[in-house]
């Protein structure tokens, strides 16, 4: 993390990855399993491993967890640091996160982005539940 949270960070400048005891020379492969494991640790939030929870939702459409504390904190611009990393280094995303989040972070407009929404990408479970009510839809998760 203190890799990315410092401003001289350039994403353009490759990342050498080696594993402890594993012999391999990184001609991407190393990286790609470095990032897959980082992302499966960001987004395993079941294992109190210590780490804050930075997502919730069904594992393919995490959102955000609504918490100013983490954003006042810079720990979201540095979770998308990492994921801009990867794109560069090995053009693979997160692809654990919802398509309305995607869509809003690409775009920046939320009338197209909410057309990617779906039932599972709201939280409050409250809130979810009134909408299911009203919908003259079917609406599954």
């Amino acid at each position: 993390m203190a890799i990315y949270k410092n401003h001289r960070f350039d994403e353009a400048r490759p990342l050498r990855v080696s594993f402890t005891g594993q012999p391999a020379i990184d001609t991407g492969g190393p990286r790609r399993e470095f990032f897959d494991q980082v992302f499966a640790k960001l987004a395993d939030f079941d294992n109190n491993s210590g780490f804050c929870q930075l997502f919730e939702g069904p594992p393919t459409r995490l959102v955000p967890v609504y918490n100013a504390r983490i954003a006042f904190s810079g720990l979201m611009k540095c979770v998308g640091r990492i994921i801009a990393h990867a794109i560069a280094q090995c053009e693979i995303g997160f692809p654990r996160l919802s398509p309305v989040c995607y869509w809003y972070l690409i775009n920046q407009d939320v009338s197209e982005a909410i057309s990617y929404a779906n039932i599972s990408d709201i939280r409050d479970i409250s809130v979810a539940d009134y909408i299911r009510k009203v919908s003259p839809y079917p609406l599954n998760i």
